[in-house]
């Protein structure tokens, strides 16, 4: 009886051991032919993996990995990132223009190890445990749904599998599943970070027709898939209505986007739309209707004097935000992106970041042709000033005893990768002078948890940087010279160093940028423009700058204010 009983412990624990294996941390499943990876990632010449997770109402969901970018990489360890689509799309999203323009390519090269999500009903995530995709009740969810069990599968499964935070992107929809996890404090311990592109909490400003027409008409709880038959007649109706264009169909439901590449839409209506629940469009149509942010009405979890609303300002107010949104979305109006911001009026303001692109709508920010330079590159500078959390305690140590982390003239990177522009500077400029070989001995001591070394690799300088060129100017040089900048404060700091150095060298001036800070307040714009004949006069006189540039500056904020 022992050996009986010490026989089905063994089985037991190897059973147990092989089902870990296999639904906690399971290998990639064989890459599908007519797949994501193969007929787009792979051919642009990036590594790729998929995989299957299931959720708790099981549904069989695909997720996608680029690990790395294009070429070498010897990074043992990067940051993930994951990416979420909005309604009506999939995974796609993010690769839809060149790998120069396509957000999942800029973050893989940039050296993020980035995953792609694509909800239940989507092309290569229509599976169940038991359910056919065919049959009613396959379709019978909502974006809570998508919220509850999708998102927090797929966080949970990439979390798990590097071992890391994620930061997140999020794209109209994306944005809304995002924001009703983080409202119910779900997912907080494993996000770092989420940057929302369009995002959508609130649709009581919408200005497309088709939308609104859209939102008085949806009922039901089955498929909606716009390439349906039934769709088709649908939109056929709809678009006779007066004041709708449908000859344009995405204009007449997006907006005016103004950064399109014809290629890329012929591309995306290669592999978009895709199906939704028709639950999931009656849920946004309630949004526009009741001016709230809420649940799907017969949800069977609400009970009996529970509210349908999601409680946005129940995200913690220390969570890092980035909100990216349109002047000429007609789906995220900018009436409602300021009520969202109603919302988080309590939020940290160091950790929220807001961002209008005037001349966007709501396609633009997932494949108009310059959302590099004009989002991407600020959603990369954000995620890497998050990440400095892992290694700021070391460097604020090191701060305070005059010491810099980085050799200037012998190339060392500490946790240069996800040091903030800003950051890098204040040590590069404070500690300006220092000995590489003191430089050295510190910087190899400093461990940053999670984020790996790498050695300077010789670059490429403009012909006006020799080997007897000040190193504060070499570094201004890689660091900063010809970089696109979107951070107004940085702005105006440029600003002012430039009209400053008239009848100055350049070196100068970066050698004097500390001082330029204080004086300035660290050029907050609000601050500066309440300065005093008294303070203008110090100023002048401490910076050696003539009175009528310092009073100058002061009368320009002020006019901005």
């Amino acid at each position: 009886m022992a050996l009986l009983r010490l026989l089905f412990i063994f089985v037991l624990f190897q059973y147990c051991k092989a089902a870990g294996e296999l639904y906690d941390t399971p290998d990639p499943v064989t890459v599908r032919a007519d797949g994501l990876c193969a007929t787009v990632v792979n051919p642009q010449g990036y590594q790729c993996q998929e995989f299957e997770v299931i959720t708790e109402d099981g549904y069989i969901l695909a997720l996608h990995r680029i690990p790395q970018g294009r070429g070498r990489d010897d990074r043992p360890r990067r940051q993930p990132v994951l990416l979420q689509h909005g309604v009506l799309m999939d995974g796609m999203t993010w690769l839809l223009n060149s790998p120069e323009e396509s957000l999942a390519f800029i973050l893989a090269d940039a050296e993020f190890d980035v995953w792609i999500a694509n909800v239940r009903g989507t092309q290569w995530s229509r599976r169940h445990i038991s359910l056919d995709p065919s049959s009613p009740a396959y379709w019978y969810w909502s974006w809570d749904e998508l919220s509850m069990y999708d998102l927090t599968t797929t966080v949970d499964f990439v979390f798990n599998q590097t071992g890391q935070k994620l930061h997140y992107v999020g794209h109209s929809m994306g944005t809304t599943i995002a924001l009703a996890a983080l409202s119910e404090r779900r997912l907080v311990d494993k996000l770092k970070s989420a940057a929302l592109l369009s995002p959508v909490a609130y649709l009581s400003h919408m200005t497309s027709a088709l939308g609104i027409i859209a939102a008085n008409s949806f009922t039901g709880e089955v498929q909606f898939d716009p390439k349906g038959l039934v769709a088709k007649d649908f939109l056929n109706s709809i678009c006779h209505a007066t004041g709708v264009d449908c000859y344009d169909f995405m204009t007449a439901f997006t907006g005016i986007n103004c950064c399109l590449n014809s290629s890329s839409i012929d591309y995306f209506l290669q592999f978009e739309p895709q199906p939704t629940s028709v639950k999931t469009l009656v849920q946004f149509a309630e949004i526009y209707r009741e001016g709230v942010i809420t649940r799907y009405h017969d949800d069977w979890r609400l009970g009996l004097g529970t509210t349908t609303a999601y409680n946005i300002s129940n995200i913690p107010q220390d969570f890092p935000l980035l909100l990216s949104y349109g002047g000429r979305d007609s789906l995220t109006a900018e009436e409602d992106v300021q009520l969202l911001l109603n919302d988080l009026r309590e939020h940290e303001k160091d950790k929220l970041r807001l961002q209008l692109v005037k001349e966007y709508a709501h396609m633009d920010f997932v494949m108009a042709v310059n959302a590099k330079s004009v989002v991407y590159d600020g959603v990369i500078e954000f995620f890497k000033r998050q990440s400095v959390l892992y290694c700021k305690p070391h460097f604020e140590q090191l701060f305070k005893e005059s010491v810099l982390a980085k050799a200037l003239t012998e190339g060392w990177r500490v946790c240069d990768m996800h040091l903030p522009q800003d950051w890098r500077r204040k040590f590069q400029i404070a500690h300006y002078g220092r000995t590489p070989a003191k430089i050295e001995e510190l910087a190899s001591s400093i461990e940053c948890p999670g984020i790996a070394m790498s050695a300077s690799q010789e670059e490429k300088k403009c012909s006006f940087i020799t080997p007897s060129s000040d190193p504060m100017y070499v570094v201004y040089h890689d660091e900063e010279w010809g970089v696109p900048v979107h951070d107004d404060r940085m702005l105006f700091e440029l600003l002012v160093l430039t009209g400053a150095q008239v009848g100055m060298d350049w070196t100068t001036i970066l050698k004097k940028r500390n001082e330029f800070r204080v004086a300035f307040v660290e050029f907050d714009v609000e601050s500066v423009s309440k300065f005093t004949e008294k303070q203008m006069v110090s100023i002048s006189v401490e910076l050696k700058l003539d009175l009528g540039r310092v009073r100058g500056i002061s009368l320009s904020t002020l006019k901005q204010n």
